[in-house]
């Protein structure tokens, strides 16, 4: 009987013991944990509820082969976390409230989870694969860079002292940063958003003329509901050879009196600009430009915007 109950009485003292440890499947993010003395502070295997909830520094996973963050939830007094160039496709920092700077970038995200984020100060997680991005309640936000994403809407009104935005290289159709705060903006960068028609502000007039980095489609309104901007129609464009060594034609289905070329490379950079009248097709020379990836960005007949990825190589 007295076995039986000291048994038992093991038992249950494991079972207490193993409950207060964080689940951390992947095993290069637990080693990363459980080697850093001041989040192991008891310097034994794990790492125990205990010690990720006092945690209250940073945590920095970069260029590590870590593909799974679960176990992150538990640092809910974290405040900085780092996790660049690794195999993430997803991050949930909902429980994180504490949290002042995310940077993410250089990964292959499909999902972001700040929800409940509200110290969350800066955000940085460009170069993705993010579909959607919800900041309602990132009421602290002040800078996001999300370039070089799949978002397809972005909704900064909730975001009252937010002042620098840069959402470039997306597939934006929707963008409102109407949060009372534009006047105070210290950077804005919107470009390469070939579907993005309106930009909702609190002050058109006024960004009109200070926010110029944008597609010359997109125009500011206080109430995009209510703009009635015509969406372009589809444009038969073609760019052959493409790569280019030397030269490509570019060629549409028929001729436009109007006609501005930008040449632009990934990080939003403007590398060539031309204008041409009354043509359907175009002799484009590569005028020194360095091998690479660029967008091919055309505004037809003053409105219609169509964009294209070139190669250039010798």
């Amino acid at each position: 009987m007295k076995k039986t109950i000291l048994l038992s009485f093991a038992i249950l003292f494991a079972f207490s013991s193993n409950a207060q440890i964080v689940n951390i499947p992947d095993s290069v993010f637990k080693a990363y944990l459980v080697g850093d003395t001041l989040i192991n502070t008891n310097l034994d295997t794990e790492i125990q509820v205990s010690e990720a909830a006092s945690y209250t520094g940073s945590i920095g996973i970069l260029y590590l082969f870590v593909s799974d963050l679960t176990g992150i939830e538990a640092f809910t007094s974290l405040t900085q976390l780092y996790c660049v160039f690794t195999q993430i496709t997803y991050i949930d920092v909902s429980n994180n409230s504490a949290l002042i700077e995310l940077h993410c970038e250089h990964n292959q995200m499909t999902t972001l989870n700040v929800s409940n984020c509200t110290s969350l100060k800066k955000l940085e997680c460009y170069d993705n694969q993010i579909t959607a991005l919800d900041l309602n309640n990132c009421i602290s936000l002040v800078s996001l860079d999300c370039c070089t994403n799949h978002l397809t809407s972005l909704d900064l009104g909730n975001c009252p002292v937010f002042n620098s935005l840069q959402c470039c290289t997306n597939q934006l159709t929707s963008l409102n940063i109407k949060n009372g705060n534009n006047h105070n903006f210290a950077y804005f960068h919107t470009p390469i958003n070939p579907n993005l028609f309106c930009i909702e502000v609190d002050d058109p007039v006024w960004s009109t003329t200070n926010w110029t980095d944008k597609d010359s489609i997109a125009v500011f309104s206080d109430d995009c509901s209510n703009n009635l901007s015509e969406i372009p129609v589809v444009i038969d464009l073609k760019v052959a050879p493409n790569p280019l060594s030397t030269s490509t034609q570019i060629s549409f289905d028929k001729t436009y009196q109007s006609l501005d070329l930008s040449i632009i490379d990934l990080q939003g950079k403007i590398i060539q600009q031309k204008s041409y009248h009354d043509c359907n097709k175009i002799t484009l020379d590569r005028d020194g430009i360095a091998n690479g990836f660029y967008f091919l960005s055309l505004t037809l007949d003053w409105k219609y915007v169509e964009t294209k990825k070139i190669v250039v190589a010798d």
